[in-house]
């Protein structure tokens, strides 16, 4: 059927909605609301009144402080979303917050879903100090699982104590009037950045305040504007690297030598016979970079199935890609990682049609009305996206027709109860399931007054 907007309104201060007289069919019902996660819900028309619970995200804050129990101001906390694998999703960074006077800081509009928090101290500021750590500690990070509504306070950083030294050197052989930029990332965490600065106009830099550690020193150019924590690039972007050991004393004289950007050749390919059928030969390729070089990196290009389309400026690493625009009911069959540095070229995007989910609750009674189906994606790679709703019909039954193959979390939930009642329970108490491109996933699903039973 047709996709088109039928009708598109806001709810009264009560909450209750009315549309004007609509066909009789099958419609998609989207439903948002700032600081919630957004709902989609299937229905077909007519139906009774319907009752909708969205999911308020999660708050989480705390104080920073140093070593010696005084609290640290304008400080950068990062949210940093985690997938199933326990890969820190850069591209997916939340946004961060500064600390305030006393050190406090507070994050909120986090979607469900489990992550690492980070402080950093680096920026591209001229008073910029040096050091990123992760809660409660890099040795021993400590992963979060927030739900929906969760409000996490006390999580708290002290900024270790412990000697510091410089790294100083030079980005060699840049052109006259060439701007560069270094960011130092430590060696087991490449996502986060412990010291960025931009380069003198000769080329030349002094890292302060490093701790002791193995570190790897980015160097960017051809520099063109400057944002609080990232560089702009012009044409032609130049990037080098260089491990740097830091033990028990300043490191100079660093040469970093610049090299000109990979290139890799990306085609658009079909997962399926019926993905050849139904979905357009072309799409858009969005290739994020899952490494910190202190800019911004991220490039689209177009996609079509019957020619190859080059990228080139890329930085030498690792980057996610990502498909979009593959057209109604068609999706990426995977967001890939590629390392620019040793992926077979050309790279091939696959595309899939959607996924179905098929499935009949019990409550253990007769009575099998009531009762609402909640569908979450499992990883923050769409951990933007809605959450996704069915009810029950007479028969206790419940479809989901069109999804986008992946991981998902799914509960069952009674509609009735106090209206502050969530549909969705803790991520823990939620099945795991994977929905597959072009297949029907079946399942039974076990419901009780108290909640859902896993």
């Amino acid at each position: 059927g047709s996709a088109a907007v039928s009708v598109d309104l806001e709810t009264a201060a009560d909450g209750h909605f009315r549309t004007a007289v609509l066909s009789e069919g099958n419609y998609r019902i989207d439903v948002s609301r700032d600081n919630y996660v957004p709902a989609t819900l299937t229905v077909r028309l007519p139906a009774p009144p319907l009752l909708v619970r969205l999911m308020r995200k999660a708050t989480v804050g705390g104080q920073i402080t140093d070593g010696e129990g005084r609290p640290v101001p304008a400080t950068a906390v990062f949210p940093i979303p985690v997938d199933s694998t326990g890969l820190a999703q850069r591209d997916l960074f939340l946004g961060a917050v500064k600390t305030d006077t006393g050190g406090r800081y507070r994050l909120h509009s986090l979607p469900p879903g489990r992550y690492a928090l980070a402080v950093s101290w680096a920026d591209l500021g001229p008073h910029s100090l040096s050091g990123a750590y992760l809660y409660p500690s890099n040795s021993a990070p400590q992963l979060i699982t927030l739900s929906g509504g969760d409000e996490r306070l006390g999580i708290d950083f002290s900024r270790p104590v412990g000697p510091s030294y410089r790294i100083s050197g030079e980005v060699v052989a840049l052109p006259p009037g060439m701007k560069a930029s270094v960011t130092l990332v430590s060696a087991d965490q490449p996502s986060l950045a412990v010291a960025m600065q931009p380069a003198a106009l000769d080329g030349t830099f002094r890292l302060e305040g490093i701790p002791p550690g193995s570190y790897e020193l980015r160097a960017v150019a051809p520099v063109i504007g400057f944002g609080a924590r990232s560089v702009l690039l012009g044409p032609g972007p130049l990037f080098g690297r260089l491990p740097v050991e830091v033990t028990a004393a300043d490191v100079g004289d660093v040469s970093v030598s610049l090299e000109p950007g990979l290139t890799i050749t990306v085609v658009l390919g079909m997962a399926t016979p019926e993905a050849a059928k139904a979905c357009p030969a072309e799409g858009t390729l969005t290739l994020s970079s899952l490494d910190e070089w202190g800019a911004a990196l991220s490039q689209s290009v177009g996609l079509a199935a019957n020619s190859a389309s080059v990228v080139e400026g890329l930085a030498p690493g690792r980057y996610r890609l990502t498909a979009t625009n593959l057209g109604q009911g068609c999706f990426g069959a995977t967001d890939s990682i590629v390392d620019t540095r040793s992926n077979p070229d050309p790279v091939t995007v696959l595309v899939t049609v959607a996924g179905q989910l098929r499935g009949r609750v019990s409550t253990g009674s007769t009575q099998h009305g009531g009762v609402v189906i909640v569908l979450m994606n499992r990883d923050h790679g769409s951990a933007e996206g809605p959450m996704y709703v069915a009810f029950a019909d007479a028969r206790s039954e419940f479809v989901f027709p069109s999804l986008r193959p992946g991981r998902y979390r799914i509960a069952a939930r009674p509609v009735a109860g106090d209206v502050g009642t969530p549909w969705v329970p803790d991520l823990g108490g939620m099945f795991e399931i994977e929905v597959n491109g072009g297949g029907l996933l079946e399942l039974d699903l076990p419901v009780s007054p108290g909640g859902f039973v896993p």
